[in-house]
Order: structure tokens, then C-alpha cells, then sequence
């Protein structure tokens, strides 16, 4: 039986904020008081990404939208296993996910990611574009609104945070 886990991210909520290093460095201590002060464990530590572009954090959408010719794309079809794949192995290591190149596999038409809606409208969050972001690997624990509002405090701006589960 496979063991699953949940991932926590927390990011900016507009997509293009990035905070000052200085910030950064209070966030750091922050959540490093916050792990010691509820007994949380994080391993690895919490990964701290900046982009000077927009990255996708989070679970990858099931479906997508063709831009060109509106055909909706099942991400889990098996007829398109390998597009799909290698679509979201781009699009995560990239670091300007909106200008990756996409050749569709429905109408052959090449379009940028940044067509694509790959950001979560759900909610709660799934996925979510952004220059800056706190990830914790296997971490079953969020920020509590009053931890999340100091949060965002320090940071000086609205943030978000959402786990993605997986197996």
C-alpha cells in the first residue's frame, strides 16, 4: 500500500510579490519559532523560492482548456500520457511557467503556458502562480489565522496557503 503526503505551500496571494530579503529573513525566523513552539517537523526544511518570473506551485490541474480551439484536455488521458508529462515537468522546473511553449496535443497549435489556466480556481487552492513561496515537504500542519495575518504582516502582503495531497 503507498504511503501518501501532503504538502503545505504558502505564497504571496498577487502572483507577482516578492518580498524584500529583509523580509524574508524575519519570515524565516518566524516559522523557525513557529516549528519549535508546536513541536512541527519539517525534513527537509522548508524550501524558500524566489522567481524573477511566475512559477507553479502546487498540484497541476486534471484538465485544461485548449487556448486555440477550446477543446477540453483530460491531463490523465492515457492517449497523451507523454505530452502530458513532459508538459508538467516543463512547466515546474521552469522558472517563467507562463512563457513556457506548448504545442497542444488537440489542434497542433503552439501557445504559450500563460494561455493555459493553470492556476486553481477552486477552493480550497490547489495550485497557484507565483514569484515567491514557502514549501514544506510531507508537512501535515497549517498557519492558524492569527498565525497566517502575522504572517502577512512580515511579509508585507496578502498570502495564501494550500496543501497538495498525493500518493
Amino acid at each position: 500500500m503507498a504511503m501518501g503526503y501532503t504538502n503545505l505551500y504558502i505564497t504571496p496571494k498577487n502572483p507577482d510579490f516578492v518580498p524584500s530579503e529583509g523580509d524574508i529573513k524575519l519570515a524565516q525566523s518566524y516559522i523557525d519559532h513557529w516549528m519549535d513552539e508546536n513541536e512541527v517537523f519539517c525534513d527537509p526544511e522548508p524550501k524558500w523560492r524566489v522567481s524573477s518570473d511566475q512559477m507553479l506551485v502546487g498540484t497541476f490541474p486534471e484538465k485544461l482548456t485548449c487556448g486555440a480551439c477550446g477543446v477540453v484536455i483530460d491531463m490523465h488521458d492515457e492517449e497523451i500520457d507523454e505530452w502530458a508529462y513532459e508538459l508538467r515537468e516543463s512547466i515546474y522546473v521552469s522558472r517563467d511557467a507562463r512563457n513556457v511553449i506548448v504545442r497542444m496535443p488537440c489542434c497542433q497549435a503552439t501557445l504559450t503556458a500563460g494561455t493555459l489556466a493553470l492556476e486553481s480556481d477552486k477552493y480550497p487552492v490547489e495550485s497557484h502562480l507565483c514569484r515567491f513561496s514557502v514549501y514544506f515537504h510531507d508537512f501535515d500542519c497549517e498557519l492558524k489565522p492569527t498565525e497566517l495575518a502575522e504572517f502577512s504582516q512580515i511579509l508585507k502582503c496578502e498570502i495564501i496557503q494550500f496543501v497538495e495531497i498525493g500518493t
